[in-house]
Parts: C-alpha cells; sequence; structure tokens
C-alpha cells in the first residue's frame, strides 16, 4: 500500500519536476543572454551590429566638384594713379601710390588676450598623447585593446566584428571625454571630425581599424558619417550641411557622404551597409562661424604701403598653430569665407593699427584707404601658381601665405569694411574673379542694386583702383552677389 501511494505521488509531482528543469533551463539561458546584452552599452548598437551581418549594397563614387573653372587673371591690371586732384568725372580723390617701403614706426596693438587655458581632467589608466591646435591633449586609451590584431584583409564581416568590440567598450567615457574637449576648444564639426582622427590616429591598431574607430566614435557624437570599403581599405565619409569642392562623394538616397581624407577620386566602387544607423543622426555643420581656440603661437605679418604719398607699416601678429588647423579644411563656398570670424589677437591687432589712419577720413575716401591697403600691402598670385590648386584662405592664412588672390584679399577687405567702417559689404562673384561691393551714402562709379540697396563696386585686387572702379575685362559681365 506505501509503495502504491509513493508511485502515486511521483506520479503527481512528475509534471513539477519537469516545469522546475525546464525554468531552470530558461533561467540559463535568460542569464547567458542577458550577459551578452550587456556587454553591449546601448540596445541600438546592438541592433545596429545585427544589421550590419545583411548583405552589403554596392554603391558608385563621383569625383570632386570643380567650384570654379575660369582660370583667374595672371596678370592684375594697374588703373592709372591719380594727382591729388581727381582727373576722371567721379567725384573720387585719390593720390599716386608710390612702391610700399618698410619703415620703422609702428603703433602697436591696444588690447591685450589672455590665452584660454585647457582643463586636464585627472589622468587614470592609459594615455594617448594627441597633439591638436598646439596643445598635448591626453585622452584615455580605451580602444586600442578591442583593435588589436594583424593587418587582415577587409571584409562585411571583419568592419560588423569591429564595430561590436567598439560598442562594448568602455567608449561612454572617451565620447565625453571628446565632447568635453569640443566644448573647450570652440570646436565646429570639422574641427571636431580632425580631434577623432587625431585620436584614432594614436591607437595601437591597423589604419582600416582606425578608420572603424573615427566612424563609431562619430555615430556615438551624434554625426551622420559611413564606412565603406574596398578589397584593400576602409574609406570614412560623412554627410555635411555645406557644398564641399574637390572632394569625392557617393550618395545614399539624396544625400552626398564626403570622404573625410579629402581624396579627390575614390575607387569608382565602394560596397557600404544598406540603411542608417537606428538613432537619429546630425549632418556636420563645417561652417567656420566659431574662432578655434588654439594654444599661443603668434607669428608677425609685416605690412607696408602708402596712401596719398604717406607710408604706412602694420605688425600683425596670428596664430601659427590656428593657421596649421585651417590648412585642413575642406573648400567650400566662397560666402562661408566672408562669414568667418577672426581671433580676438589679430582682429584687435588689424583694428588698433589701422582705426588712427581712417578716423579723419570721409567715408568714401576711408574705403579707399582700406582698399589701397590691401592691394598694395600683399603680393598678388593665383592658387595654381602657389599651391598647384585652387585653395580659398581664411584671413589668418592671408597674413600667413607670401601671396593671396583676388578671393582672398576681397575676405580680408570685407572684413576690415565691416568691423572698422560699419558699412555693409558684399562679396561679387565674376568668371575666374571674385570681388566687392559697398554701401556708400554717395554712391559713385559702378553700382549694383540689391536688397533694394546700391552698392559701390570695390576691388580690392585691381592695383590702383578706387571705389566704383571695374577690371576692365569685366566691364561687361554682370556678377552674382555671394555675400551679405
Amino acid at each position: 500500500m506505501n509503495k502504491i501511494k509513493i508511485l502515486l505521488q511521483l506520479v503527481l509531482l512528475s509534471p513539477v519536476l519537469v516545469l522546475a528543469q525546464a525554468s531552470s533551463e530558461y533561467e540559463q539561458w535568460k542569464q547567458a543572454y542577458l550577459g551578452e546584452f550587456d556587454q553591449y552599452k546601448d540596445a541600438v548598437d546592438k541592433e545596429f551590429a545585427g544589421f550590419l551581418k545583411q548583405k552589403w549594397k554596392p554603391f558608385s563614387t563621383e569625383a570632386g566638384f570643380i567650384r570654379d573653372e575660369t582660370p583667374k587673371p595672371v596678370a592684375i591690371p594697374i588703373a592709372k594713379p591719380l594727382d591729388i586732384k581727381p582727373v576722371i568725372k567721379d567725384p573720387i580723390s585719390s593720390p599716386a601710390i608710390p612702391k610700399p617701403k618698410v619703415i620703422t614706426e609702428v603703433i602697436k596693438p591696444v588690447i591685450k588676450v589672455k590665452p584660454p587655458a585647457i582643463i586636464q581632467p585627472p589622468i587614470s589608466g592609459k594615455q594617448l598623447s594627441v597633439l591638436f591646435l598646439g596643445y598635448t591633449l591626453s585622452i584615455a586609451d580605451t580602444l586600442s585593446s578591442v583593435l588589436t590584431g594583424r593587418q587582415s584583409k577587409v571584409t562585411q564581416q571583419t568592419i560588423q566584428s569591429q564595430f561590436s568590440d567598439l560598442a562594448k567598450s568602455d567608449y561612454p567615457s572617451l565620447v565625453k571625454r571628446l565632447l568635453s574637449l569640443k566644448r573647450e576648444l570652440n570646436l565646429n564639426d570639422w574641427a571636431y571630425v580632425s580631434l577623432i582622427n587625431g585620436y584614432t590616429e594614436q591607437l595601437a591598431a591597423p589604419k582600416n581599424s582606425q578608420v572603424v574607430a573615427s566612424w563609431f566614435l562619430m555615430l556615438k557624437s551624434g554625426l551622420n558619417a559611413r564606412v565603406a570599403f574596398n578589397e584593400k581599405s576602409v574609406f570614412l565619409l560623412v554627410a555635411v550641411k555645406q557644398s564641399l569642392y574637390g572632394i569625392a562623394f557617393f550618395r545614399y538616397g539624396k544625400q552626398k557622404y564626403y570622404s573625410v581624407s579629402q581624396q579627390k577620386n575614390l575607387p569608382p566602387q565602394l560596397l557600404s551597409y544598406d540603411g542608417h544607423y537606428p538613432e537619429k543622426l546630425a549632418l556636420s555643420d563645417f561652417s567656420p562661424l566659431k574662432v578655434v581656440v588654439s594654444n599661443q603661437n603668434n607669428q608677425i605679418r609685416q605690412l607696408a604701403f602708402s596712401y596719398k604719398r604717406q607710408k604706412h607699416q602694420l605688425e600683425i601678429p596670428y596664430n601659427q598653430y590656428t593657421v596649421d588647423f585651417l590648412a585642413t579644411y575642406p573648400q567650400m563656398d566662397i560666402g562661408q569665407y566672408f562669414h568667418s570670424p577672426l581671433n580676438e589677437t589679430t582682429a584687435n591687432a588689424l583694428l588698433s593699427q589701422l582705426k588712427p589712419m581712417v578716423k579723419d577720413l570721409s567715408e568714401t575716401e576711408a574705403v579707399n584707404f582700406l582698399l589701397s591697403f590691401v592691394q598694395n600691402a600683399f603680393k598678388y598670385e593665383t592658387d595654381g601658381e602657389q599651391f598647384g590648386a585652387e585653395n580659398y584662405m581664411f584671413i589668418e592664412e592671408t597674413l600667413h601665405y607670401r601671396a593671396s588672390d583676388c578671393e582672398d584679399r576681397s575676405i580680408i577687405f570685407a572684413w576690415l569694411v565691416k568691423n572698422l567702417l560699419n558699412l555693409e559689404v558684399v562679396g561679387l562673384e565674376f568668371p575666374g574673379h571674385i570681388a566687392t561691393a559697398v554701401v556708400l551714402k554717395k554712391p559713385e562709379g559702378t553700382a549694383i542694386r540689391h536688397d533694394n540697396k546700391t552698392y559701390t563696386i570695390a576691388d580690392p585686387t585691381y592695383i590702383n583702383a578706387r571705389v566704383g572702379m571695374k577690371m576692365p575685362q569685366y566691364k561687361n559681365v554682370a556678377p552674382k552677389v555671394v555675400s551679405n
């Protein structure tokens, strides 16, 4: 009887035992799954890592667009100098301008600027030294350990695997540090991408792995970037608000993705994933509306010219570290350069030294004075002659390099007119030439109408030209307004 009772109890309890065993197996699976999931810092990354395993598709690349194919003038015309009394109908008075000579008297800047300091975080763990804007930045190495290994053939699987490893690394603290530096150094998106690349280039990893790391850090910083590859290399591409010139790209939908390395040409076809990172990403804004905070490294440019037979000399400081950074900048539309700011030290020197020279002049004569300054204090040379390619320059670059051409002169002249005389000025684009036009109380000579205002032409490249004078070869050409 007892045996029967025991047997009956076992039969009745067997489903419970089965359920218990099943529950135990489920818990083991659940813990293993959650353990794998917990390795990812973000659920989005786990989802995207799975997506990257799907088939990638080929994309056709396109060569970078040429901004203006019209050759610039190699020889600049020189207007006939005027005597003190004008000999033309235009009510403009300007003297003959002799060849500039350097003199010893110099007007010093009146404002001293204290350079900001970079706040370094407490150093713990392995650090990488990243040279950027003249600083040696210490940034934790949280990625080398997951990117080690021999350089292998580039495949979709290697990129997907590296993304997964990066997503499981201690990247959040790294991204936080990079974004903190972005704020401290006042970086726009191009400068921030440069900082990321400067960091990944120091990783103990093959070049292709460094590119994947840059892509990953851009995604985690909220920037719209992609990687593409062929059998040899991985390429980093970025979606930008502005148009870039001379840089290869491919299209995903309606969006252009430009080569971050600024190659003029990419391999004709590259493989990339057919989709987007699940989180919302922003187009990079390369507009140079911020002055980066470079370390101190001031150089001096001496500028000499004459106006009404009176000699003038300026000594203008510029930051070499800023110039080195600006030399890496992608080429954009000319309007971006007209709106670019100038670092405080250089701006103060230009304004403080030029202001006493124009303070007693009439509006028109002050503009003519600045025209004479830019026309004669800077040597003219086309970008092709100096750099071997078209190269729009920021003001600091114009102060640094031995020569400049029409757009560079127009950019610095427009900045001076706005900041020294408080006058409205626009850029004018002719085929192969850039000039400016200024709103004067008494317009004269050649003028254009724009936004219901009259702008008198002012050409900083046309030697000895006064306001209202247009280069002879563009006499019958209507310019396009490119900047307000």
